[in-house]
């Protein structure tokens, strides 16, 4: 008896490790998953640099290039919404009356987000060919694109900076105090 619950379970085992996913190939440029290409951490700061990570996913047959675009646009996303999210976050708790703070933080974040887009670097991409399984468990392939891109950190600062400088009838003091808030977040992304 003890044999067949051994032999049972070491085939509950195998049959649950057969059903992850597998790389099957990847970028020639590396030779193991490069450690940036990690959705868990989409935004870290290194050397004076913002860098953000976008992800694009689909069939194997899907075109390239339009997956590279989706992947760069995704990683551009993050650092947009990123921002966006914080500038939310302190408008909805502000004590100077802020009305409609939804649509202040989109208004800020829209001219932040105009104001980057000249300085973003495309860094690195790197792509995988993955065996991954259906909801029936049926083998599938899909194709991954990780797309790497960077702003300087003073250019983030200056952005900043110059979406909050449009006249929205917010007090310099408030301004400051929003400034400072994203400044502490952009010096938090460099820490574990």
């Amino acid at each position: 008896m003890r044999n067949y619950i051994i032999l049972f379970s070491l085939f509950i085992i195998w049959s649950c490790s057969s059903f992850t996913e597998r790389i099957i190939s990847h970028s020639s440029n590396y030779e193991t998953k490069p450690k940036w290409a990690d959705i868990t951490k989409p935004m870290f700061k290194k050397e004076g640099k913002v860098y953000s990570v976008g992800v694009a996913e689909a069939s194997i047959n899907a075109k390239v290039s339009t997956l590279a675009r989706v992947a760069d646009n995704n990683a551009r996303h993050e650092i947009s919404r990123t921002i966006v999210n914080e500038m939310s976050f302190i408008f909805q708790n502000a004590e100077e009356g802020v009305t409609n703070s939804g649509e202040l933080a989109r208004f800020y974040g829209n001219e932040f987000s105009k104001h980057i887009s000249s300085g973003i670097y495309q860094e690195e991409r790197y792509w995988e060919k993955v065996k991954t399984f259906d909801e029936d468990g049926a083998p599938k392939y899909v194709l991954k694109i990780y797309s790497l891109i960077s702003l300087k950190e003073s250019k983030l600062k200056k952005a900043m900076k110059y979406a909050l400088n449009h006249e929205k009838g917010l007090s310099k003091e408030f301004k400051a105090a929003v400034d400072n808030h994203l400044q502490g977040q952009i010096t938090k992304l460099g820490q574990e």
